[in-house]
């Protein structure tokens, strides 16, 4: 009897323990889940290949909508870490979306900043750039940052 009561409850904490586990994965999958990632791109204007530029786009894996209130870029410290510094666009090209922008679930959004432009404001820096980092900002504040710098010799040194 004592063994049969053993199991029962040993079956029971597992079940417990396995609901708990389900409950935590739905809530998650419930909201946004917003990535930010960047990469190389170069628009083309009818027949001709235009400059390169620096694509930040964002990414929402989750089932819930998001706003996507700003973007750019951030220069980190000597450790990788992001500072107070940014580097963004005021004015952007009529053909990419406006901020704030309604990013839906499993949806994407991108927009582009000339690669020329980003070294001309990073060698105006005076303090040394170790790197940049890509980012989107919900429309909470919080800030997404990419899992990769911007190419490392961005201003040429």
């Amino acid at each position: 009897m004592a063994t049969a009561a053993l199991i029962v409850a040993i079956v029971s904490a597992l079940g417990a323990v396995a609901a708990v586990w389900v409950s935590i994965w739905t809530h998650r999958q419930q909201g946004s889940r917003v990535e930010c990632v960047w990469s190389n791109a170069f628009p083309v204007y009818g027949t001709r290949l235009g400059e390169r530029h620096i694509q930040v786009q964002a990414i929402n894996h989750g089932r819930s909508a998001t706003t996507v209130s700003g973007w750019g870029l951030e220069i980190v410290d000597a450790h990788g870490k992001p500072t107070d510094s940014t580097v963004v666009v005021f004015q952007t090209e009529p053909w990419q979306p406006t901020v704030p922008y309604r990013l839906d679930s499993e949806s994407s959004v991108g927009w582009m900043m000339a690669f020329d432009e980003l070294q001309a404001t990073l060698s105006r820096q005076t303090a040394p750039v170790h790197g940049v980092l890509a980012y989107v900002q919900t429309g909470t504040g919080r800030r997404i940052y990419s899992a990769k710098r911007v190419d490392s010799n961005l201003h040429g040194k």
